[in-house]
């Protein structure tokens, strides 16, 4: 639940802003809106995401599944992160579930499956975070094709 005094919710805001959970700028217009609780919900639509990605990462194939060409059980596959997904969230929500004791009892194919996700997941938050490879173009300069 979202902090309900103008202080706190504004300490809030700066603290996932510190933590890189929010976007600096995401975060200023929240401050200067005082809007709280439209963050909060909209930090829930990843987190609700992520509890679907670890209900499908989590699922243990059966003989139903089995492929009746082949005869052979689906292996358990990584899930691939949208490209619109918040990743910083995402990578948090997941990690809060792979240090659960519900994580720890599944078979070791499924706990890959969420290792590689959440480094994936790591990796596009790491090139949001890395400044551009090319630097700032001075004036009067070309850009290289």
């Amino acid at each position: 639940m979202a902090p309900r005094s103008r202080a706190a919710r504004q300490a809030f805001i700066t603290e996932l802003m510190k933590m890189r959970v929010v976007d600096p700028q995401k975060g200023m217009r929240y401050l200067q809106m005082s809007e709280t609780n439209a963050m909060y919900t909209e930090m829930q639509v990843d987190v609700r995401q992520v509890q679907r990605e670890n209900l499908k990462m989590s699922a243990i194939p059966d003989e139903s599944q089995m492929d009746p060409m082949t005869g052979q059980i689906p292996p358990v596959e990584a899930l691939v992160p949208n490209p619109f997904d918040d990743h910083m969230v995402h990578m948090m929500e997941h990690e809060k579930f792979m240090k659960s004791q519900e994580f720890e009892i599944l078979p070791e194919e499924n706990k890959m499956a969420f290792l590689q996700h959440w480094i994936v997941h790591k990796q596009e938050a790491m090139a949001l975070l890395a400044p551009p490879i090319d630097g700032p173009v001075e004036e009067g300069q070309e850009q290289p094709q």
